[in-house]
This record gives C-alpha cells, sequence and structure tokens, in this order.
C-alpha cells in the first residue's frame, strides 16, 4: 500500500440526490410494513391511529434540525462518535464510535441472514440457512463499496429510487386500483380503546413503535466529510428527504384505513402486506418477499457504507487501528471496510451466540439519540463561535422537546429490558481496557498520541 493511500482522504463527490436518496432509502424499511399492526393495537381509533404517525412525523423533524445543525458544524464522516467525542472526550466517543460500528456490522450480518431466508421462500431449492451464500452474499457488497464512494452510493441511489417506485404503486393501488373501498374480511372484535392514564401510556408506546419506523433521519450525517458544500446539501437532504418519507407514511396509512378495517389492521405483523392482497390478488405473497428482499439488500449496501465511515473516523483520532485511514483513489476506507466485512462475517459465523450481543449494541441507538441532542446544548454553550451554516429551528425548544422524548425513550428501553441494559453495561465496562488499548497501540507506534485529551 502506497504513502498516499493512508494520506488521501474522503472524496467530497455527493451531491443533493444522494443524500436525498440516503435519508429515504434508509429510513423507509420493514418498520413501515410492521409498524401499523404494532399501533393498531395499542390504539384501535383511526383517529389516534393517525394522531401517532403525525405526532411522530413532528418529532422527527425536530430531531432532525438538531442532527443538522451538528453535521454542518462538525462535517466529518462518523456522525454520533464525532459528535460524543467532541462533546464528552475521547472516551465516550470510542464508546460510541465502536458499538456504532459492530452494531452496524451485527445488523449487517442479521440482514443477510434473513435474506437467505426470504430467498428460500422465493426459490425453495436455496436452503433456509446456507453460510456459503450468506459469506458470498457480504462479500459480494463489499467488493461494490470497494470500488469507491460513487459505485456504493450508485447503488443505492438505484435502490431507493425503485423502492419508491414500488411504495408510488402500492399507495395508487389502493387508492385507484382498488376503489379505495374497504374490505370486510369477518366479524372480527375490535379492542377498547384506552382511556386516562392507560391511554397515555398506550400513546408512548404507540409513538415508540412509530418512531423505529422512522430510525434513518441522522444517515446523511455519516457522509458528513463527503459531501459536496456540507453547508447546504445536508440540511436539504434531511429535510427534504425526511419530509417525502413523512409524506409516505401518511399516505400509506391513510390507504390502509380505507383499504382495511381496523380490527385487521390490530396486531397484524405485515398490515400493509393484506392490502397488497386485496390490490394484487395470488401475486401477493411473492411481491411481498420480493418487496422486503429488496429492502434488505439496501440495508446491507448502507451497513457497510456506515460501518466503514465510524472506524475511519476513529482511526484519525488514534482511537482505532491507524490503518483504517487509508483511503483508495475511489474514495473508500478500504482497510476499514475489511474490518467491517471481517466482522460481519464473525457474527455470521457465530450468529446464534451473538443475539443478546446485538441487542445490546441497538441499545446504544437510543443513548446516541440523547448524546446528539445533549451535544447541540452543551456545544452551544462550550463553543459559541463554532461555525454553523445551519441551527437548529425552534432552538432550544424543539431541542428540549427531542432530548426529553430520547431521555423517556431510554428509560423505557431500560425498564422493558433489564437484561439488555445490563448487557450494555458490561458493554461499557469492557470498553474501558480496550479504549486503553488502542490509545497505548497508537502512541506506541506513531510516537505520539493522536488525540491527548483526557
Amino acid at each position: 500500500m502506497s504513502s498516499n493511500s493512508s494520506q488521501r482522504g474522503l472524496l467530497r463527490v455527493l451531491g443533493l440526490i444522494t443524500g436525498l436518496a440516503i435519508t429515504f432509502g434508509g429510513i423507509v424499511s420493514l418498520g413501515i410494513l410492521r409498524a401499523p399492526g404494532e399501533v393498531a393495537a395499542q390504539l384501535p381509533d383511526p383517529w389516534w391511529y393517525m394522531a401517532t404517525w403525525i405526532a411522530a412525523g413532528v418529532f422527527v423533524l425536530f430531531s432532525t434540525a438538531s442532527a443538522a445543525e451538528l453535521a454542518t458544524a462538525l462535517p466529518r464522516a462518523g456522525a454520533y462518535y464525532v459528535y460524543a467525542h467532541r462533546t464528552f472526550g475521547p472516551f465516550v466517543g470510542f464508546v460510541s464510535g465502536w458499538t456504532d460500528w459492530l452494531n452496524w456490522c451485527g445488523a449487517t450480518a442479521m440482514t443477510i441472514i434473513v435474506i437467505n431466508e426470504y430467498l428460500h421462500l422465493l426459490t425453495p431449492a436455496i436452503p433456509a440457512f446456507s453460510l456459503a451464500l450468506c459469506l458470498a452474499i457480504a462479500i459480494s457488497f463489499a467488493l461494490i463499496q470497494w470500488r469507491g464512494v460513487k459505485w456504493g452510493t450508485g447503488l443505492h441511489n438505484v435502490a431507493s429510487m425503485i423502492k419508491a417506485v414500488i411504495f408510488a404503486v402500492l399507495i395508487i393501488g389502493c387508492f385507484v386500483l382498488a376503489g379505495g373501498e374497504r374490505v370486510e374480511t369477518g366479524a372480527s372484535v375490535l379492542p377498547s380503546m384506552p382511556a386516562g392514564w392507560a391511554l397515555a401510556m398506550a400513546f408512548i408506546v404507540a409513538l415508540r413503535g412509530v418512531l423505529y419506523a422512522y430510525d434513518g433521519w441522522v444517515f446523511t450525517a455519516y457522509f458528513s466529510e463527503e459531501m459536496e458544500n456540507p453547508g447546504r446539501t445536508i440540511p436539504r437532504s434531511m429535510f427534504v428527504g425526511v419530509g417525502i418519507v413523512i409524506a409516505v407514511y401518511m399516505l400509506i396509512n391513510i390507504a390502509l384505513l380505507r383499504m382495511l378495517p381496523m380490527s385487521e389492521i390490530v396486531g397484524a405483523e405485515l398490515a400493509v402486506g393484506r392490502a397488497v392482497e386485496t390490490v394484487f390478488g395470488p401475486l401477493a405473497e411473492t411481491l411481498i418477499t420480493a418487496f422486503l428482499t429488496g429492502f434488505l439488500i439496501v440495508g446491507i449496501n448502507l451497513g457497510y457504507m456506515f460501518a466503514a465511515r465510524v472506524i475511519y473516523a476513529m482511526s484519525t483520532d488514534g482511537l482505532f487501528f491507524r490503518q483504517c485511514r487509508r483511503v483508495n483513489r475511489g474514495g473508500t476506507p478500504t482497510v476499514a471496510l475489511i474490518a467491517s466485512l471481517a466482522a460481519t462475517i464473525v457474527f455470521l459465523l457465530f450468529s446464534g451466540s451473538f443475539v443478546r450481543l446485538v441487542e445490546a449494541l441497538a441499545f446504544f441507538t437510543v443513548v446516541n439519540y440523547v448524546i446528539l441532542f445533549l451535544s447541540v446544548f452543551i456545544l452551544r454553550r462550550k463553543e459559541p463561535d463554532l461555525p454553523r451554516p445551519y441551527r437548529a429551528w425552534g432552538y432550544p425548544w424543539t431541542t428540549a422537546l427531542t432530548l426529553a422524548g430520547g431521555v423517556a425513550f431510554l428509560v423505557g428501553n431500560i425498564i422493558g429490558g433489564t437484561g439488555v441494559s445490563l448487557a450494555a453495561l458490561v458493554v461499557v465496562v469492557l470498553s474501558y481496557p480496550l479504549y486503553l488499548l488502542f490509545r497505548w497501540i497508537n502512541t506506541r507506534f506513531s510516537g505520539s498520541s493522536t488525540d491527548t485529551t483526557v
């Protein structure tokens, strides 16, 4: 490897279209297929049902404002890691970064396994689990990323466009082809609406499910270092992308309420699938499986790009192997990509043993939300002169609202999953010696620590 590859940085070659594709394609996934049934189970009333989706959309818009401020003020690859490191120091940054990296590698491995299962449903000749096939999928997508950032994002742009067309066809089908007529499928009993305190709790639980469906509003920030004119491109990508997602989600839910009685949506694992069955008839099952497979393929592509950029950023700060700073001519952090592929393969090889670890790592996603919102407040106070091409709209009220929501979300996860919370605590404890090890390695072999802050 030439010395130039270790000195070459990421390429600032991504524009608005890619930013929109990352936001839209990253958010719209399995969540919108699963969430309607979960929300209706808590709030089996059309008005309360829609109110939940609207409230979540507003919350995500406010959250996006905070993310856009940080992404433009600190236009580096890595997203949450960058903000945690700048605000709370290298150790918190390390915990945020390496758990985020492992989370993406684990999620990518789990996604590949599910794709294998769906391919089995489409073609029974394919085993329900084939390690060879899973490894082939993992390596194939890594090779695409190796060619360069434009190859990886180009694939994602095309996949996101196809995803948008699929949802457009579905929405048009529900409103036009099926005439918007509600299909009565039997005398199912509709659960009664909760009242008082029970209603408030049901709304919070339903809101949490919808927020999972909106997860991805910060994804463009992972590419801040590669965006052309980041001060303008990043906010536009985030807000326009999130706005499109909100519109799509609203239309899909209105279509569901027009097509299906609430009793058929309540508790449905794939409520959207039932609408597809109504519109497309016998082809529905095959189409749904193909849709799900396509959605998951987009997730693999993004997972590699995110994971590689997190440890690339960490390596530039001396908190990961220094070799991960190497970038090829196409703008891919190649060593970081290889490390991410290796971690993904480990998750694939021992998938049954890592379920609790994957759950614990996912827990840190909520922690990172809180870190992001806190960072806006703390950096405004600590670094008032930091250039901020975009300032969060409605600050401090909108940021305070999202911070309160993030803390409530975190507390709910702790209460609802004590075992996962304890596993996450173990991860934090084990992070400290690993953090010290990386600092020692980088000090020992570079002559001086890249990051000397405490």
